[in-house]
């Protein structure tokens, strides 16, 4: 006598429920990233929030920002040096940038990182 695994309606309420775990998986997983822009100008602080969901290019002060795949970078500065310019893209692995003669620093929040700690 073969014994069946599982009943018709138990089978359809498990394939149910993977479906919609796999949907809660993917809704989950697309929050909006912004950069937070933090400008201090004459000892006051100031603070930006940036969507990088759309790509662009705008402009604070003396410095151009591009936006592009959900990373944000300095494009051009007028600092000395362009350290911050030379910094590269900020993004979904996290990261900051900093151009300290224009009191600028750009931090993520909202980013998905695959790990708990960095040591």
């Amino acid at each position: 006598m073969k014994k069946k695994l599982l009943k018709p309606k138990e089978a359809v309420i498990i394939t149910i429920f993977v479906i919609f775990l796999i949907a809660v998986f993917f809704i989950s997983n697309k929050t909006a990233q912004t950069a937070e822009i933090t400008v201090i100008t004459n000892g006051l602080r100031e603070t930006f929030s940036v969507d990088l969901s759309e790509d662009r290019l705008f402009t604070l002060d003396d410095m151009e920002f591009l936006i592009k795949g959900g990373d944000i970078r300095v494009i051009k500065s007028d600092c000395p040096g362009g350290d911050c310019v030379h910094q590269g893209f900020a993004g979904e692995t996290g990261g900051v940038i900093v151009c300290v003669p224009n009191r600028v620093t750009i931090r993520l929040s909202n980013v998905k990182n695959d790990y708990d700690a960095i040591i």
